[in-house]
């Protein structure tokens, strides 16, 4: 927590009782009192002090080590570390699966008798977007954005593997 406000015991003891005396980034045990700290789940209004219902208990470790980093992007960080550790090469379907989908789900689509449009089935309703025609290729493409599930990596257009450069 910034230097704005501190906390009283009786604060700190609501947070505790929320969420336990876990970290909020790894959900780890803190051992000590000594080793909680507090943090923000989201930056502070410029001049706003921040709500009780926003802080969270962080061990100490982890928020020296997240710098000015959210704590969504600095878990995210971790995540991500964790994931590249793996000693075999990592590609696209490997970051869908480890989000817990099925890499290469069909997506249902039509196009436009004169391939002008496409639309797309999404879950939430259709959603239709313009086809462009590649100059070198001649072939169709649109720009939408598509659940991750409907994403596979194709290694044979892109054989090499991910790499994970650190923040």
């Amino acid at each position: 927590m910034s230097g704005q406000r501190r906390l009283s015991k009786n604060e700190q003891a609501a947070i505790i009782s929320r969420y336990g005396m876990r970290c909020f980034i790894d959900d780890q045990l803190i051992m000590s009192a000594d080793d909680l700290e507090f943090d923000t789940l989201a930056p502070p209004a410029a001049h706003d002090a921040t709500p009780l219902e926003h802080l969270v208990p962080v061990c100490r470790s982890h928020r020296r080590q997240k710098g000015a980093l959210t704590l969504t992007e600095y878990r995210d960080s971790l995540q991500l570390e964790a994931f590249f550790a793996a000693p075999s090469p990592r590609y696209l379907d490997d970051i869908i699966r480890a989000k817990g989908c099925t890499p290469g789900q069909p997506l249902p689509y039509t196009m436009t008798a004169d391939a002008a449009e496409i639309t797309l089935a999404f879950p939430d309703g259709a959603k239709t977007v313009s086809l462009y025609t590649c100059p070198v290729t001649a072939w169709p493409y649109f720009y939408a954005l598509i659940p991750i599930q409907h994403l596979q990596n194709d290694r044979s257009l892109q054989p090499r593997p991910l790499r994970h450069l650190p923040l």
